[in-house]
């Protein structure tokens, strides 16, 4: 092999190192095995390498129209292999792109250094290695931060605006980068040319750091605080709920202390043999009894008095009821965890029956264990849709964009309650999925758990 073709197969491998970095922040979302998708990539860039040169020595044509088909197929094989939305592989490209762009105007300092009177399109031996070295050593050193926090951002990050605006500031760095290749070697040695390229390029490489690291710690901030609202929420369905429950002991127990009193007064009665008497007390009384509006749905506290709570709020919205259940007192699941699905669930319904008309308002919510470790919640209720189209479908292996639907009338703001219960089947390594069809709001949950069931329905 010529030292030409060596070093031109040497410059085109700097394709490897940028492509392999592509996949750090993607490694929860691939759909392949990590090892698959090292093969692929590996095997695409060498491909490319020998279809490159094969190209620049036998045809006179430009690169754009030859490679730019070429790079457009392989991006779309990059997004294919991956679940993510488009808007988060275009991010991370471009990302990746700007970062090498740095590596490579750095090595043609060090080669204008090297070879004062050289050009661009000469570009010596040793700078083709040191840009091939500092390619592999920018790969390494982002590595760490971009599996660990970059791939925490694409996971849970959903705003596909928000990722296009990092594209765009990809866009400019990349663009400040092709602005400043030196053409010709010899421009850097006059006056502080070279100093002023040394310091342009440095400040644009840390000030590209600075942001993203800026931006890392925006969305960390954004999702904390969207987790504590969901909390708050939660929080106050407990207290709400809480509070219903404790309504209802106190009416018990004054309903049993007047009760005692009563037995007292009907024995005396009884005793004297005043049967019309007892009649008429017994009649006052009955009239007196308050309405008990608290049902037993299930055995489990916590969970009855969120569905009292909510129950009470479709009563009062003229939604028709029917819950359904099938679980044990003692939960395998953390009943803060179900309460929490159930309680976005039926946020989300009862706002979503509310408006439509009254005599077409209903609320279904079945909670069972099948196989005695899988807990079942399958809910429907009435919604506007005037989209007809599928709101949204989830599980372990699919990614979830909540953006990228429509969502129905009556079910706005409802995404980040939806989020929590995918996330929360996730934890518990199920699946959750949601859909609107013929007017009505359809709701799956799978957690996975391990009890005996026991059987209980209330309408």
């Amino acid at each position: 092999m010529n030292s030409d073709l060596l070093q031109e197969i040497l410059s085109y491998l700097i394709l490897l190192p940028a492509a392999l970095t592509c996949l750090f922040p993607m490694k929860n979302k691939m759909k392949y095995s990590w090892k698959i998708n090292v093969f692929h990539v590996c095997l695409f860039v060498m491909g490319f390498i020998f279809l490159a040169i094969f190209v620049d020595n036998n045809f006179d044509t430009s690169y754009i129209s030859i490679f730019l088909p070429i790079l457009i197929f392989a991006f779309l094989a990059y997004h294919y292999s991956l679940k993510v939305h488009i808007s988060k592989s275009i991010s991370v490209l471009l990302y990746t792109t700007a970062i090498f762009s740095f590596t490579c105007n750095f090595a043609n300092g060090i080669d204008a250094a090297l070879h004062p009177t050289g050009d661009i399109n000469h570009i010596s031996f040793e700078a083709t290695v040191i840009r091939l070295i500092f390619g592999f050593i920018a790969m390494i050193l982002l590595y760490y931060p971009m599996s660990k926090y970059g791939s925490f951002l694409i996971d849970e990050y959903d705003n596909p605006k928000v990722w296009l605006g990092t594209s765009f500031i990809s866009i400019v760095f990349l663009t400040i980068n092709l602005i400043f290749v030196p053409h010709y070697y010899e421009t850097l040695h006059f006056h502080n040319v070279a100093l002023t390229y040394w310091g342009v390029l440095s400040l644009c490489l840390l000030t590209l750091i600075a942001l993203s690291i800026t931006f890392y710690f925006i969305v960390r901030g954004l999702l904390d605080t969207i987790k504590i609202r969901e909390q708050n929420i939660i929080l106050s369905q407990q207290k709400d709920a809480f509070i219903l429950q404790q309504k209802y002991l106190e009416e018990s127990a004054k309903t049993r202390h007047d009760f005692r009193q009563s037995i007292h007064v009907l024995k005396g009665l009884a005793d004297d043999g005043d049967l019309y008497e007892i009649q008429k007390y017994l009649e006052k009384y009955e009239e007196s009894l308050p309405e008990n509006k608290t049902k037993l749905f299930c055995k489990n506290p916590a969970l009855n008095a969120v569905l009292n709570f909510y129950n009470l709020k479709a009563e009062e919205n003229a939604i028709k009821t029917n819950f359904v259940f099938s679980i044990p007192e003692e939960l395998p699941i953390d009943e803060t965890d179900l309460c929490s699905v159930v309680g976005n669930i039926l946020e989300n319904a009862i706002s979503a029956a509310s408006k439509v008309p009254s005599e077409k308002r209903f609320i279904n919510l079945n909670i069972s264990f099948l196989y005695d470790s899988e807990l079942y919640i399958v809910s429907s209720n009435s919604c506007e849709n005037k989209s007809k189209k599928w709101i949204q479908h989830s599980d372990r292996n699919e990614e979830n964009d909540f953006s990228a639907y429509q969502i129905p009338t009556g079910l706005k703001g409802s995404g980040t309650g939806l989020k929590s219960i995918k996330a929360t089947a996730e934890y518990y390594g199920g699946s959750a999925s949601f859909f609107v069809k013929d007017n009505a709001f359809y709701v799956n949950v799978m957690l996975k758990g391990n009890c005996i069931p026991y059987s209980s329905s209330l309408q």
